[in-house]
């Protein structure tokens, strides 16, 4: 098992060249959010510009996208029209999208599922990184759908067992067995949420040992999904953006603590530590 540490994060975080444009740093679409989650939706499609995305693009349904467009002003907004897997697929084959974050908030319901295993399968065949996270992984879990390497999925325990179709306790038990039995189904870099965070692309297996219990509050991990995306967009690999989000994720809800304490991080406070500690990494 490798442990992740600075060392390693900054030997593989994309490098920004000084002649470069938000071209060169690519589009994440995250296919996020809903109703009753718009800060599913903010938190993610935010975070992809933290770690360097040039472009995010809220795709979510309308109510969510008029209601964020009025203080995000730093997204893209389009409207996938109730789960129309027409306009998505059509919007993604014009804009040279590089990487998706999918399934933050979007609820589950036939709509989503039906919405998940169509967009799935489409982009099997297709050249971009995509994380699937939260409701999306609870829209996979009632199907058998096996992925492929462009794909990353980071469940919690609970999620997980869901998919493996198995206890927590069991998942929890044995971490390292269950990343590893969900990398084989799904065929994909998996992640498993926790105090001591796995990675498993197959090849390898990592952990990750900072964050702190600041992160045991609602939508840090859409803020994760959002930091992931946003190297992928970067052309990082699925586990180097999972290792570098990771890490950055955790080192970032310890600098807060250490300034405030553990109990009362905000999921948008942590987006705002994020530059602090790609700072860290990058000068010591």
């Amino acid at each position: 098992m490798i442990e992740i540490d600075a060392k390693l994060v900054k030997s593989i975080i994309p490098t920004r060249k000084i002649n470069a444009n938000k071209g060169d740093f690519g589009k994440v679409l995250c296919i996020t959010g809903s109703k009753n989650y718009t800060g599913a939706a903010m938190l993610s499609a935010v975070a992809a510009l933290k770690t360097g995305a040039g472009y995010s693009i809220l795709c979510s349904d309308e109510y969510t996208v008029n209601l964020l467009k009025q203080s995000c002003f730093d997204l893209i907004f389009k409207s996938h029209d109730n789960f129309n897997f027409e306009i998505v697929r059509d919007y993604i084959e014009t804009q040279n999208i590089k990487a998706i974050v999918y399934g933050c908030g979007i609820g589950v319901n036939s709509a989503t599922i039906e919405f998940t295993n169509k967009l799935i399968e489409y982009l099997k065949y297709k050249e971009i990184y995509t994380i699937v996270d939260a409701d999306g992984l609870n829209c996979l879990a009632n199907e058998v759908t096996v992925l492929n390497s462009n794909f990353i999925i980071s469940p919690h325990p609970k999620e997980l067992s869901k998919l493996l179709q198995t206890s927590v306790a069991c998942i929890q038990e044995d971490r390292v067995a269950a990343v590893i039995e969900a990398q084989k189904k799904y065929n994909s870099t998996v992640i498993l949420k926790g105090h001591g965070t796995l990675i498993n692309n197959g090849e390898k297996l990592y952990h990750n040992s900072t964050g702190n219990t600041a992160l045991s509050k609602a939508g840090t991990g859409d803020v994760l999904s959002g930091m992931i995306g946003g190297f992928l967009s970067q052309n990082s690999s699925p586990v180097n953006a999972a290792i570098s989000a990771i890490y950055l994720h955790g080192l970032a809800a310890e600098i807060y603590s250490r300034e405030f304490s553990e109990y009362s991080m905000l999921a948008s406070d942590l987006f705002n530590y994020v530059p602090c500690a790609i700072k860290r990494l990058l000068t010591h």
